[in-house]
């Protein structure tokens, strides 16, 4: 087993352990091993664990939501004293929402790559995923059972996240996966879910097996469909003469057969939203300097460069052009948008744009965009930034979607399967394109995306909280 989830990844160990510290107060015990996974189980899950559901060689963090509050503050405020911590009940209620747990804890697995050269990419990934739990606890869990989830880093590796899925199935009890997040190892354990007719619900949904697999529920449209958006994006803000760089690294994400499907040079596609893409070439995170790009990009009179690449590289990229006095716009994708990338000074000047699949983190103008940002200050203190958070939040509140009609009182993954396909044109109040699943293959999801910007070392939301459609296709 590699690196506990919650512990892996740069910056999250300490984010972890006070999420752990601003809990105990409320009834969250720990215990810390050496082991690969680590529980997030809210309420009842944590009753599950101790009594000896979860394994020697397994990190658990356990308690009760109802009592999960962090420690004592002053009335209506955050730990930090910056915001209020509403009532997730309180709020169910007034809606006309049931707020009952009377069901068997259920478990639910997650699988991301939480260390390796891909580990930024899902920073604070396990902290949302505890949040959400810890809200779906307080009131009404999954169909009226409480959640018990079990979350672990495959490194990137299908081997070892094959060996991970095994587990959390076999051993634990998983019945569904929520909000998976390993582009390199996704297809270890694609076949085996098929097979065992296991759920995979939302995820970053960057690989084709997203959409040609039937247990598996993306949460957005095709990388294809994202390839085509950062063009729109661009061609929106003025920048119609394009140069496109894409990983190498992870090719069915974002390469030809995934985001980069439509940016060939000369390609029609984005000719036909009012574009040219003059330059189409991979790039590796791992060159040294992206210097000879930007100075082919700037003799073709490029004014727009799609950077399909990670948070740092596309920093990089940035400052390597600014040292050729060339100042096009830079256009990232949202796997690319990192903790990291308000530290770079030449993307601070309102000229770095990246298209999502789901809501910006960051926007409070919907009630459900405001439930991610209040439960993360509510449960860990303060607001959780990124897209792949925020794509773990959505992904755990299409399960909850899906089991609004109630769930058997053991329910296996039938009966999470059989859920998911009462799912029908939902947006999620906001959080995604709308959503509707059938049995047809591959699925067809609305073309239309958000967009994140940056500025004065700010994540902003330039459409707020608006899917804006896009004229690309997949398949």
């Amino acid at each position: 087993m590699v690196a506990v989830v919650a512990l892996a990844g740069c910056g999250s160990r300490r984010d972890y352990e006070e999420f752990v510290a601003a809990n105990t107060a409320g009834g969250v015990a720990v215990e810390q091993t050496d082991g690969g996974m680590v529980a997030a189980p809210g309420s009842a899950g944590g009753a599950a664990a101790a009594s000896g559901a979860v394994p020697a060689g397994t990190s658990t963090a356990r308690g009760s939501a109802g009592s999960a509050t962090a420690p004592a503050v002053s009335a209506g405020k955050s730990p930090q004293g910056t915001a209020p911590r509403p009532d997730p009940a309180a709020g169910a209620a007034a809606s006309g929402k049931s707020c009952a747990i009377s069901g068997s804890t259920i478990t639910i697995g997650n699988i991301a790559t939480q260390s390796g050269f891909l580990g930024e990419l899902f920073n604070g990934l396990p902290e949302a995923l505890q949040v959400w739990v810890k809200a779906a606890n307080a009131c009404g869990g999954l169909g009226g059972h409480p959640v018990r989830l079990i979350s672990a880093d495959d490194g990137g590796d299908p081997a070892v996240a094959l060996t991970l899925a095994r587990r959390l199935v076999e051993k634990e009890g998983a019945i569904a996966f929520v909000g998976l997040a390993n582009p390199l190892s996704v297809q270890g354990v694609a076949s085996y879910l098929k097979d065992e007719g296991i759920p995979a619900i939302g995820g970053e949904s960057s690989s084709t097996v997203y959409y040609t697999n039937p247990v598996f529920f993306p949460i957005g449209p095709h990388a294809a469909v994202i390839g085509g958006a950062t063009a729109d994006v661009a061609i929106k803000r003025g920048a119609k003469k394009l140069a496109v760089y894409y990983c190498i690294e992870v090719p069915n994400s974002c390469g030809p057969p995934g985001a980069a499907k439509d940016l060939a040079v000369g390609s029609p596609a984005i000719k036909r939203i009012g574009g040219e893409v003059v330059i189409s070439q991979p790039a590796s995170v791992a060159a040294p300097s992206y210097t000879s790009q930007c100075i082919a990009a700037k003799r073709a009179g490029v004014d727009g460069i799609i950077v399909i690449l990670d948070g740092p590289s596309i920093g990089r990229f940035a400052g390597n052009c600014e040292a050729q006095d060339y100042h096009p716009k830079f256009i990232g994708i949202s796997l690319g948008v990192s903790r990291t990338l308000p530290e770079y000074p030449q993307l601070n000047k309102d000229n770095f744009f990246a298209p999502s699949i789901v809501f910006p983190w960051m926007d409070r103008s919907l009630p459900a965009t405001r439930a991610y940002s209040d439960a993360a200050i509510r449960y860990f203190g303060r607001p959780i930034v990124g897209p792949s958070p925020a794509m773990a939040w959505a992904s755990g509140v299409l399960a909850q979607e899906a089991t609004k009609g109630g769930l058997p009182a053991n329910p296996t993954p039938a009966d999470m399967l059989k859920a998911m396909y009462t799912v029908k044109n939902t947006n999620l109040g906001g959080l995604t394109s709308p959503l509707t699943f059938t049995t047809q293959l591959p699925r067809v999801m609305t073309s239309c995306y958000f967009v994140l910007g940056l500025s004065n070392k700010q994540y902003l939301a330039p459409e707020g909280a608006k899917c804006v459609p896009v004229d690309i296709r997949y398949p």
